[in-house]
C-alpha cells in the first residue's frame, strides 16, 4: 500500500563517488559504488505493479536508459496527485513522450514540477502542446523553475493560460533568467485577457527590472481581476527609481 515514493540520488555525490581518482586514500577510502541505475530501473519495474502511489518525486542526474521504465511507471499509475522531477538531464530531449505518459493517464494530477531539467523553450512548447491536447488532465499547479526558459516559453505558457478548458492556478517560472521584456508582455497580456487570476505566480530571480515590473503593473491596472493572490518577485532588479 505504498503511497509516496521519493528517489534522491544527488548528482554531485554520484559524480564524486564515481571520480577516477578519489581524494581520500587508505583503508577508509570508499569502495566502488553499486550500479544504482540497475537497481533503480528494477525498482521502477516493480513499482509498475503498485497502483496505489499518489506522490512521486525523483531527484538526480539520471541517464537516458531510465526513461523507458519511468514512462511505464507513469502509464500504469493513474492516481498520481503530485509529480516532481528534478535535475533529470535526459528529460529535455524526450519531453513529449514522458509528458504524454504523465498527463494523459492521470485523472487527479494536481501538481507537476519539472525543475532544473534544461527544458528551454522547445521543451516547454512540447509540454504546453501536451497539456492543450488533454485539458481535462492538466495539473492545477505547474512548477518550471531553473529550466533555461526564455521569451518563447512565456508565449507557450500564455497559450495554455488562454485556453478556457484549462484551469491552471499556480505557475512558477522562477530562476529562468533568459526571460526578458517580451516574455513579461506575453504573461501580462494573458493575465489581462483571462480575467481569472492565478492563485500564485512566481517570477523570482528573473532580472526584468523596472520595465518588466511596469508591464505587470499595467496589466493588473487594466484588469484588476487578473491580479494574482500571491505574487512573488524576489531578486528581479526592481529599483527605487520605478516608485518615483
Amino acid at each position: 500500500n505504498l503511497e509516496a515514493l521519493i528517489l534522491s540520488i544527488h548528482y554531485r555525490v554520484k559524480n564524486f563517488l564515481l571520480a577516477d581518482e578519489h581524494p581520500m586514500k587508505g583503508p577508509h577510502a570508499p569502495k566502488d559504488p553499486p550500479d544504482y541505475k540497475i537497481h533503480l530501473k528494477r525498482l521502477l519495474e516493480l513499482l509498475c505493479e503498485n497502483r496505489s502511489i499518489i506522490h512521486f518525486e525523483s531527484r538526480g542526474d539520471h541517464e537516458l536508459e531510465l526513461l523507458a521504465p519511468l514512462e511505464s511507471f507513469f502509464s500504469v499509475n493513474e492516481n498520481l496527485d503530485f509529480v516532481r522531477l528534478s535535475d533529470w538531464t535526459a528529460i529535455a530531449a524526450n519531453t513529449q513522450s514522458l509528458l504524454t505518459a504523465i498527463v494523459k493517464r492521470q485523472s487527479s494530477l494536481d501538481t507537476l514540477c519539472i525543475e532544473r531539467c534544461t527544458l528551454r523553450d522547445e521543451g516547454l512548447k512540447e509540454i504546453t502542446l501536451t497539456l492543450k491536447s488533454c485539458p481535462e488532465a492538466c495539473p492545477k499547479k505547474l512548477y518550471l523553475g531553473g529550466n533555461s526558459i526564455g521569451d518563447g516559453g512565456c508565449v507557450s505558457i500564455s497559450d495554455v493560460r488562454n485556453n478556457t478548458k484549462i484551469d491552471l492556478k499556480e505557475i512558477d517560472l522562477s530562476r529562468n533568467s533568459s526571460i526578458g521584456l517580451r516574455g513579461l508582455q506575453s504573461i501580462s497580456t494573458a493575465l489581462a485577457m483571462k480575467g481569472r487570476p492565478f492563485e500564485k505566480l512566481d517570477l523570482s530571480f528573473i532580472p526584468f527590472g523596472d520595465a518588466g515590473f511596469s508591464e505587470l503593473v499595467e496589466a493588473f491596472l487594466d484588469c484588476p481581476k487578473a491580479t494574482p493572490k500571491y505574487l512573488r518577485l524576489r531578486y528581479c532588479r526592481i529599483y527605487n527609481s520605478y516608485w518615483k
